[in-house]
C-alpha cells in the first residue's frame, strides 16, 4: 500500500515528517535512483528509498522507551549552544528515536521516544487530546486564590487560552492535567496565577506513567 513518502522516513526512524520534507526538498533523498519530490508517495514493498544514498526500510521490530529525563537537559537531537542533549543519556543505536512531545531544559520526568510515527502522532497531536500530567512543587505553599486562578487558565504566550482539565493538591504538591503540554505551558499556568515553580516533574502522558523503580537519567524499553 503507499504511504506519502514523509510518512515512510518518519516510521523507518529517519526523521520527523516536517524534517523529512526538508530532507526531501534537499535533494537528500531518492526513490528507486530517481531523486524524491515533496509529496509523493512510496510503496514500502516494492520501492527502493535511499538518503544519501544509504538505503532505508521501515523496522519490522518497532522500539519505544521511557526515558526518566534529568535536568539540565535539553531534548533535541543537537543543540547549537553545546547543552547536553536527552541523546547523550542514550546508547548509540537508540539514537533514531523521535521524542513524542519535548520537557524544557529545567524539567525532568516521563519523556518517550520511539521509531513508530503512528504512535508518536497519536500521543502528539492536539486533536487526541491526550492528558499530560505533571506534578508543580511551588516555591511557597499556594493560596486559594492562586489555585482558583489556576484552575481558571490564563493565555500562554499572549496567544491561547489554556484551561487545566484538573488541578489537584497532594501533600503539598500541585498535579496539573493538561492536554496539549505546550512548551513551557505548566510554568505559564503557574506564573499567571502567581505560583513560583522550585520544581516541575511529568509523571503521565496518556496511560503510560513514570516508574517508580525508573532513576533519573536512566531508560527502559516500552512493552507493545
Amino acid at each position: 500500500m503507499a504511504i506519502r513518502l514523509q510518512k515512510f522516513l518518519s516510521a523507518a526512524g529517519v526523521a520527523s515528517r516536517r524534517k523529512a520534507e526538508e530532507l526531501i526538498a534537499a535533494g537528500r533523498v531518492t526513490v528507486n535512483g530517481v531523486r524524491a519530490t515533496v509529496g509523493m508517495s512510496v510503496d514500502p514493498e516494492h520501492d527502493e528509498v535511499r538518503m544519501t544514498g544509504k538505503l532505508v526500510n521501515i523496522p519490522n521490530q518497532q522500539t519505544t522507551i521511557i526515558l526518566h529525563k534529568p535536568v539540565g537537559y535539553v531534548t533535541t537531537r543537537s543543540d547549537e549552544r553545546g547543552r547536553k542533549t536527552v541523546y547523550d543519556l542514550l546508547p548509540k543505536h537508540l539514537h533514531a528515536l523521535h521524542y513524542a512531545g519535548r520537557l524544557d531544559r529545567d524539567s525532568e520526568g516521563l519523556l518517550l521516544l520511539s521509531d513508530d510515527g503512528a504512535f508518536i502522532e497519536r500521543l502528539t497531536h492536539p486533536r487526541n487530546r491526550v492528558e499530560k500530567e505533571y506534578v508543580v512543587h511551588p516555591t511557597a505553599r499556594p493560596t486559594y486564590g492562586q489555585l482558583a486562578s489556576l484552575r481558571r487558565g490564563a493565555l500562554v504566550t499572549g496567544r491561547r487560552r489554556v484551561k487545566p482539565v484538573r488541578v489537584t493538591t497532594v501533600q503539598g504538591a500541585i498535579h496539573v492535567v493538561v492536554h496539549e503540554g505546550a512548551k513551557r505551558e505548566v510554568r505559564s499556568l503557574c506564573a499567571s496565577s502567581g505560583i513560583g515553580v522550585a520544581r516541575l516533574i511529568r509523571i503521565r502522558i496518556g496511560d503510560i506513567t513514570l516508574p517508580d523503580d525508573l532513576p533519573t537519567g536512566q531508560w527502559k524499553t516500552l512493552s507493545r
